[in-house]
């Protein structure tokens, strides 16, 4: 186990010593950065498999054709399975795609937003992240209601006052309890 966790330690230009404990975003940032490199190198080198996972090439001179999944990349990088999760999780796709300054320094770490992210405690990121997202839900969901109570006007504006009061009733009616038998009712059985 130890001498393929360094063999693939090495092939991923993994780090020499073990990490220390990420106190700002940019600290987070710079794992993340090392787990997306590695992947992408071992994509680059078709050691992906189709059935998920990894797998040595069969003519590679050390362990030839030993699959591996990711957890076994994160240890050969010298993380635990918590930190890289974590360190996903801040920069998951979603966040992504819904917050474009977070892309852009994920595109361009020593950038204009370096600044203002990385010395960033952590905590205060998750905070910055978790208000940029509620921004975003907010905003679509105002939409939506804007538009389903301008669909709400338009329905009654369009009925006309010429339908029977049959017509007006709700399709199913409210139900207003259990329905109660009392000795009346069973004259009519």
């Amino acid at each position: 186990g130890d001498q393929f966790y360094e063999f693939l330690r090495k092939r991923l230009a993994g780090p020499e010593h073990e990490w220390k404990k990420a106190e700002t975003a940019g600290d987070v940032l710079t794992r993340y950065m090392v787990i997306q490199k590695a992947l992408q190198l071992l994509e680059a080198n078709h050691w992906g498999r189709g059935g998920g996972g990894y797998k040595v090439p069969k003519g590679h001179g050390y362990f030839p054709g030993r699959t591996f999944v990711k957890e076994d990349i994160y240890k050969a990088l010298r993380m635990t399975h918590s930190q890289a999760h974590t360190d996903l999780k801040l920069f998951s796709k979603d966040v992504l795609e819904k917050i474009p300054k977070i892309k852009a320094w994920v595109d361009n770490p020593e950038g204009s937003y370096n600044e203002r992210f990385g010395k960033m405690s952590i905590t205060n990121f998750r905070k910055y992240q978790e208000a940029r997202m509620n921004q975003k839900k907010k905003d679509i969901g105002s939409s939506k209601a804007a538009s389903s109570s301008k669909a709400a006007g338009k329905k009654r504006a369009t009925s006309s006052g010429n339908e029977s009061a049959e017509e007006m009733t709700p399709r199913r009616p409210s139900k207003k309890g259990r329905k109660r038998v009392d000795s009346s009712d069973l004259e009519d059985l």
